[in-house]
């Protein structure tokens, strides 16, 4: 091809000579011509006035006025030719350049730059035609063409450099690659840690699309509706949970949503898997970067273990509240004062007197004159702990006057608090009838009396237990083994009851135990125990010693399960902590925020504000009529319809009242108002009250709405920026594919003409010269393979790692056989393990560190390399190991950058580039590349990969 081109050229200038050689014959010859005349252009011419603009162009190509340029001057063949020769070749150059330049916009992506390289090359077109016209001047003297194709020229020169002026400074606000990589980092990082965000916040979120299919979910989601081990991201929530399908009042709230509301609820259920689930909900609609809503995001908590508990908590007291209300006896329980704060019917229809009439007294007030002091007396003991019940017969005056005999049962039930108080059984027994059969029923009765004991301490959770200190063996009641989740088969001994409380609490029970056998004292503890399954229980632990003949022989007591009641006074003691904090917070945040309280009595059409309410609507009390129509009066018109419509559904369909309206103060001034209410109804279900507050939230609303507007403004730059980021690296790229091919393009032709000069003329050229152009062919191919390098090395930064397993042994043996063939025999290969990557960019790596090992090893008669790994901190470590010149470890940090050698082209040829790009490439693998050496003992490099592509 070299040959071919200089050839061409050859005949191209062949061509040109013999037709300005025929056209030269033409001229006249030095002997018709004075020299005189021919050096001063003295040469017959025309006579003509100056042309008007049409005349002008109509002779353009007019030659009459002016001699050929052979004709003026003294030219020599040499001179003439060499003049002719230049601008000729001047001419083709400039050809060539907007012809590439065409090539150019036709091939690439360049955008506006278009027109400036199109204006760019009629430039260089146009400063080409001058010089070929100066060439034909020689033959045909157009003069005038050439003088209007000089103007055009320089017309086109200063539009030309006119718009450079304004590009040029544009074009230097262009980042690098690095900076708009780094930005787009930046943006993926953030995307990330969002994600992060959402994956591992509590509770249960989960975004959808406007098709209802998962766009994002976190763990809770996966673990609350157990979805775990199943992959839902894009599919529907339909075909996640078809049941919904069935359920129109979802779908519903699915397409409010979708149409920008915002929803909650505070208790909702469905059936999930055949059972119902009861959850609180809030959906919200999330909006794309051009403000169309883009989907919903569902907020969800399950409750279900609440509301179970409280349905269960309800029926147990329920089930008390028939046991209490329908015993065959009157049942009190009775405070430190003697004053009953329940009582049962049964009590109130054996006294005569009314539930309020008995909670307002003190039964000392109804007790017989003559059983008031021993029963007095009693109660006093019970409440000092010197007894822990009594039972009596006494009379009571009914409210009628007549006496009621009864025996009376008092039990003390100390909860732990300071106050106390005592459950009373009381049984009727002025019945003549019932004196008769007493003593037939007697058992009877007794039997229903522990039967309902028994009931009411298996609801109290209330068990009995006795110890023989002689034989160190206790008897526990069925509730006593229940408490301890122990089977009633069990044989117990004192110190296996002991050996059941918790380490914290059994030297406490201990000593207790000794001060009642040493001392004669009761105990009344409440303790912690360890059940034989494991749970720690809260008990209440009752003792006292039993004496015979002065001497203690036994230990009695009763023992209660209070751990729930323990449990609900921390409950108490903390919501009451939290309730006078709250109460503190509330006032402090009326007074700070202007909160405004309302309260609507909905039958009487009667309306009552706090002071803030009048602030926040602006007006004064004479301006207000305390009804209903009266605050309607003060919404704006676009919001009145909606409010009321909130209200009547409160009102009507039991809907909580939580909304936002605007207001318009008398002034004009329009104002934002948030407003929450809470409808109370009669045992009809009727309502009969509305209480709320409202705050005025303007500020919050234009804040919100700046910053809105904000975000458009961010997120519109963002995109524009984001754009500008994807063309520039379009244009990076093309550019750096066009600067190779066009350093290829002349690097080919230096090479090749390099190559034909050697081929042809080396045994006529001088031997130096013969040497000169073997450095020229070596050096451009030199230059070429570092062009190519260097394209690898940019192209990295683009190329995305595509992980799969590869087989280590497998690729390296591929690389070996298609590229080290020849040297198979100096490289040994030790199992290697299965790693994760791109196989291709790690087939790059392995491939420059084999060559390496190879080359830098060559000069060692025993050449040897060897490749081996090993295990370390749960990562894969492959060596490449020679046995070559190695290098000074002082200078490794330079290993790795771009071209930077620890070898002169003298010594080992190389471009600096491929130990460079094996470092970009572990880095893209969040791998690691390091090398040990010593100077001519080797040099061993080493790859650091992960165990797995997680």
């Amino acid at each position: 091809m070299k040959k071919k081109a200089l050839l061409s050229l050859t005949v191209l200038l062949s061509v040109f000579y013999t037709v300005a050689t025929d056209n030269n014959s033409e001229l006249p010859s030095e002997d018709s011509i004075p020299i005189n005349d021919v050096a001063l252009c003295k040469a017959p011419s025309a006579q003509v006035a100056n042309p008007s603009l049409t005349s002008y162009f109509s002779g353009l190509f007019s030659t009459e006025n002016w001699p050929a340029r052979w004709s003026c001057g003294d030219w020599s063949q040499t001179e003439g030719w060499l003049y002719i020769s230049s601008d000729l070749s001047i001419f083709l150059a400039y050809l060539s350049i907007p012809i590439m330049l065409l090539w150019f916009i036709r091939k690439q992506q360049i955008g506006n730059l278009k027109w400036l390289i199109a204006l760019f090359g009629a430039f260089i077109l146009l400063c080409g035609f001058t010089h070929l016209i100066d060439v034909v001047l020689f033959w045909e003297p157009m003069y005038r063409l050439s003088g209007f194709t000089k103007l055009l020229t320089g017309v086109v020169s200063l539009a030309t450099a006119t718009v450079l002026g304004f590009v040029i400074p544009k074009a230097l606000e262009y980042k690098s690659p690095d900076i708009l990589q780094a930005e787009i980092n930046e943006r993926k990082k953030i995307q990330n840690q969002f994600e992060t965000f959402v994956k591992f916040s509590p509770g249960a979120i989960a975004m959808l699309d406007t098709d209802m299919k998962y766009v994002l979910a976190n763990d809770g989601w996966y673990k609350d509706y157990g979805l775990e081990g199943q992959e839902i991201i894009g599919k529907s929530h339909y075909e996640i949970f078809p049941q919904i399908k069935e359920m129109p009042e979802w779908l519903e709230h699915h397409r409010r949503v979708l149409n920008g509301e915002r929803l909650s609820s505070s208790l909702d259920s469905f059936e999930n898997n055949g059972s119902m689930t009861y959850l609180r909900w809030k959906l919200e609609p999330w909006y794309s970067s051009d403000e169309e809503i883009g989907g919903l995001i569902m907020f969800t908590e399950i409750v279900t273990e609440e509301v179970l508990k409280e349905k269960q908590l309800k029926e147990s007291e329920t089930r008390f509240a028939n046991i209490f209300n329908k015993a065959q006896f009157g049942i009190a329980l009775v405070g430190s004062d003697r004053i009953p704060f329940l009582v049962n019917d049964q009590l109130c229809e054996l006294l005569g007197f009314s539930e309020e009439e008995l909670t307002s007294k003190s039964f000392a007030e109804f007790t017989h004159p003559e059983d008031a002091t021993r029963d007095a007396k009693l109660y006093a003991q019970l409440l000092k702990g010197e007894i822990d019940s009594y039972t009596i017969d006494k009379r009571y005056i009914a409210s009628d006057g007549k006496t009621k005999y009864v025996k009376l049962n008092v039990t003390l039930v100390d909860e732990g608090t300071q106050e106390k108080y005592s459950l009373a059984l009381i049984e009727d027994m002025t019945d003549r009838k019932l004196a008769l059969k007493k003593k037939k029923q007697s058992d009877r009765r007794v039997q229903e009396m522990n039967e309902i004991f028994s009931e009411i301490s298996s609801m109290a959770n209330i068990g009995s237990w006795e110890v023989d200190l002689a034989k160190s063996k206790c008897e526990w009641s069925d509730t006593v083994y229940q408490i301890h989740e122990l089977d009633n088969s069990v044989e117990i001994k004192l110190e296996d009851g002991i050996n059941f409380y918790h380490p914290d609490y059994q030297e406490i029970i201990q000593e207790a135990i000794e001060r009642a056998i040493s001392k004669n004292e009761s105990w009344d503890l409440e303790l912690k125990i360890i059940t034989a399954k494991g749970n720690e229980r809260w008990v209440r632990a009752v003792g006292r010693p039993v004496f015979n003949n002065g001497e203690v022989v036994k230990l009695q007591g009763l023992f209660q399960d209070i751990h729930e009641k323990v449990e609900a006074q921390k409950q108490l003691l903390e919501k009451a902590e939290g309730l006078k904090i709250l109460n503190q917070r509330f006032d402090l945040a009326q007074k700070a925020a202007t909160l405004g309280i309302w309260d609507w009595y909905v039958q009487e059409n009667l309306l009552t504000w706090d002071d803030f309410m009048y602030k926040i609507y602006g007006i004064g009390k004479e301006d207000f009529s305390s009804c209903y129509e009266a605050w309607q009066q003060g919404i704006h018109p676009e919001d009145k319809e909606r409010s009321d419509e909130e209200v009547q559904e409160s009102l009507e369909k039991n809907k909580k009242f939580d909304t936002q309206f605007r207001i318009v103060w008398p002034n004009g001034e329009i104002r934002y108002i948030k407003a929450l209410g809470e409808v109370f109804r009669d045992d009809a279900g009727s309502p009969i009250r509305m209480i709320g507050v409202n705050w005025d939230i303007t500020e919050e609303v234009l804040r919100d709405q700046k910053i809105t507007e904000l975000n458009k403004t961010l997120q519109s730059k963002v995109d524009e920026r984001t754009l500008d980021l994807q063309i520039a690296n379009e244009e990076l790229e093309s550019f750096s594919y066009s600067v190779s091919h066009d350093l290829r393009a002349p690097l080919r032709a230096i090479n090749g003409y390099s190559e034909a000069l050697l081929e042809d003329y080396s045994k006529s050229l001088p031997e130096d010269a013969t040497q000169y152009m073997s450095r020229i062919a070596a050096n451009s191919l030199k230059m070429g393979k570092l062009i190519d390098d260097l394209l690898e090395f940019s192209r990295m930064n683009r190329k995305e790692v595509n992980h799969v397993e590869i087989n280590t042994t497998k690729l390296i043996d591929r690389i070996i056989d298609d590229l080290f063939k020849d040297s198979r025999s100096v490289i040994e290969i030790d199992e290697l393990p299965k790693i994760y990557g791109d196989k291709e960019m790690l087939a790059q790596v392995f491939s420059n560190l084999i060559g390496n090992a190879i080359k830098y090893s060559s000069r060692n008669e025993n050449q040897k390399v060897v490749i081996s790994s090993n295990e370390e901190d749960g990562a894969w470590i492959i060596s490449i190991k020679d046995n070559g010149v190695g290098f000074n470890m002082a200078y490794s940090d330079k290993l790795f950058q771009v071209f930077q050698r620890l070898h002169s082209d003298a010594e080992f040829e190389g471009t600096g580039v491929g130990l460079s790009l094996c470092g970009k490439i572990m880095k893209a693998h969040d791998g690691e590349i390091w090398a040990e050496a010593e100077e001519g003992k080797g040099a061993t490099f080493y790859l650091k990969f992960k165990k797995s592509n997680a």
